[in-house]
């Protein structure tokens, strides 16, 4: 009879154990993707850039009322800044913010470049990095993107719109990411201020706006001695003049007095009632100089600019 080996099922099981030791003991380098991916927009402000709630730091429409914010009352505002933000300028969740561009998929070993561009009539006051700025940074799944828009000159209330959008290229789908573009709307926008009182001031109007912005700048400081104290309560000296008595007062500052007042002591308050008590009477002064003088104001449908009644 021929001799055959006999089949050791112990052998089969040891030779499977050497194999398995030698893999665990070679070094695991990290996963990379190595095909096209995609990216993806948030642009809204929020103090955890970290967050992963995308949803929550993203709006299709984004809005930059450069009157009605603190921190919006600049003349090149630079969304990247460290120092944009703050409570005193009122940012919030729902107001623009950092804009990122994030990753959609695994990291890489190299960075990658990617590309956007911007569309309609706002363009022409956005500033975009330098295209060696646009890259996901290797072994990294954002990238902060420096994006700047230059407000419009006072005069300018026109409202702008300005499309941002990722464009595809050769290391990125730009476009398949369904945040992968917003809107700008921005603008010197005439709207009335989040502290405006109706029974005041009476109905809204930019016009009326700006005779308030006249009145305060024709005042001395005699005259802002009476309302001071009530100020003072709420901000400091350097804050009161700076955004709301500095050497030059436009109707920004008209619109920090109405809404910083009442957002700090609260609307109906004695206090708030004070100030805008002295908005009133200066500027019911103010018209009534101006008419005397020949140059009356004048509501948008050219009725002359009235207050309810006097403080």
């Amino acid at each position: 009879m021929q001799n055959m080996t006999h089949f050791r099922p112990y052998k089969l099981f040891l030779f499977v154990g050497i194999i398995l030791v030698l893999y665990g003991c070679k070094k695991v380098e990290p996963f990379f993707f190595t095909d096209k991916d995609s990216l993806f927009f948030t642009n809204l402000y929020w103090s955890n850039d970290n967050s992963t709630d995308f949803h929550r730091i993203y709006n299709d429409t984004v809005e930059v009322s450069f009157h009605e914010k603190i921190g919006f009352q600049v003349d090149t505002l630079a969304f990247a800044s460290k120092t944009y933000g703050g409570s005193f300028s009122g940012i919030s969740l729902d107001d623009a913010g950092k804009v990122w561009v994030r990753l959609t998929g695994n990291l890489s070993e190299e960075s990658r470049p990617f590309d956007i561009q911007v569309e309609g009539e706002g363009a022409k006051f956005c500033i975009l990095p330098a295209d060696t700025a646009l890259y996901i940074p290797a072994d990294t799944n954002r990238r902060l993107l420096d994006i700047r828009i230059k407000r419009p000159p006072l005069t300018d209330t026109s409202i702008y719109f300005a499309r941002i959008k990722l464009i595809s290229n050769s290391s990125f789908n730009g476009d398949i990411h369904q945040l992968s573009e917003f809107v700008y709307k921005f603008g010197n926008i005439p709207r009335s201020p989040a502290g405006w009182d109706v029974l005041k001031f009476g109905t809204f109007s930019y016009e009326k706006l700006q005779a308030i912005t006249g009145a305060i700048r024709a005042t001395d400081a005699m005259d802002r001695a009476a309302v001071l104290p009530m100020l003072k309560r709420y901000f400091s000296i350097a804050r009161i003049e700076t955004f709301f008595f500095p050497p030059n007062i436009t109707i920004d500052n008209a619109y920090n007095i109405i809404n910083k007042m009442v957002a700090s002591a609260g609307p109906n308050t004695l206090n708030t009632n004070i100030v805008m008590d002295w908005i009133t009477m200066v500027s019911i002064v103010y018209i009534a100089e101006r008419a005397e003088a020949g140059s009356p104001m004048f509501e948008k449908d050219g009725k002359p600019i009235t207050f309810p009644t006097k403080p």
